[in-house]
C-alpha cells in the first residue's frame, strides 16, 4: 500500500474504485470463483465453484455457474441448507 491508503493502491494499479463488484446479502460464492469489474450480484444468489462472473446478475435468488457464468437454476442460496445440518452431527 502507498502510505496505508487503499484507494491510492487501487489507483496505482490502474483500477478505479467504481470498478469493484457489489455483492448483496445472503450470497453464496463457490470456492475459486472470480468476480470481475463493476458487476452486481443481488440478494440470495448462488455462484458455483470456479465460476467467472463478468456481467451483472439481474434476478434475485438464482444460481449461476460456469466460465463465463450463466444462469443454471432458479434456486439461489435460500434453498441451500447452510451449515446447520453439519453442526447437528454429533
Amino acid at each position: 500500500m502507498i502510505n496505508g491508503d487503499f484507494t491510492k493502491t487501487l489507483t496505482y494499479f490502474g483500477l478505479d474504485v467504481t470498478d469493484l463488484p457489489t455483492i448483496g446479502n445472503n450470497v453464496i460464492i463457490g470456492y475459486g470463483s472470480t468476480i470481475c469489474g463493476n458487476v452486481f450480484i443481488p440478494d440470495g444468489c448462488a455462484i458455483g465453484a470456479c465460476s467467472f462472473v463478468n456481467k451483472s446478475i439481474l434476478e434475485e435468488n438464482v444460481c449461476y455457474a460456469g466460465s463465463p457464468a450463466k444462469k443454471i437454476s432458479d434456486n439461489g442460496s435460500s434453498t441451500w441448507g447452510g451449515m446447520k445440518p453439519f453442526l447437528e452431527i454429533k
